[in-house]
């Protein structure tokens, strides 16, 4: 039950951190073409990021999972003797995996597949969907008194 739990608690925080990058990376994309003059009426606001959800989100939650397979278990050890702040320690993993795994895409990729990472504050609500994905890890998953390394 414990793991069913730890895995349930890791696919809703991969699933909230990806859709909350979709919904960012989609309104600024939008805001860009509104920039140029293009209308974006608010039924092409909803309709674009219920599109985006469906086709970018499943694609960033595949960098957002490798992020926070490798950051959780982390700051599981890290939160263990300081079990009053899990939910910080965790929230703080989830944004710096983000904003590692986007640093390195940033790197790697000659021009950016993510349209909000063109300004920093796209940058930071990214994070922020990844700190968010964190604290609902820790917030879900509650291991026993002296849990194990991936709680």
């Amino acid at each position: 039950m414990k793991a069913v739990r730890m895995v349930a608690a890791y696919v809703l925080a991969v699933v909230v951190t990806a859709a909350v990058g979709s919904v960012v990376q989609t309104q600024y994309n939008l805001g860009a073409l509104a920039i140029l003059g293009v209308p974006v009426s608010a039924d092409v606001r909803l309709s674009t990021t219920l599109h985006d959800l469906v086709q970018f989100a499943p694609l960033y939650a595949l960098v957002t999972g490798l992020a926070m397979g490798l950051a959780l278990p982390v700051a599981a050890l890290l939160a263990r003797p300081r079990a009053r702040m899990r939910a910080v320690v965790h929230a703080l993993a989830g944004g710096v995996a983000i904003a590692v795994a986007l640093g390195l895409m940033l790197l790697v990729m000659p021009v950016t597949p993510i349209g909000a990472l063109r300004h920093a504050s796209g940058f930071v609500l990214l994070v922020a969907g990844g700190a968010l994905g964190g604290m609902i890890y820790a917030r879900v998953y509650r291991p026993p008194p002296g849990g194990t390394a991936a709680g």
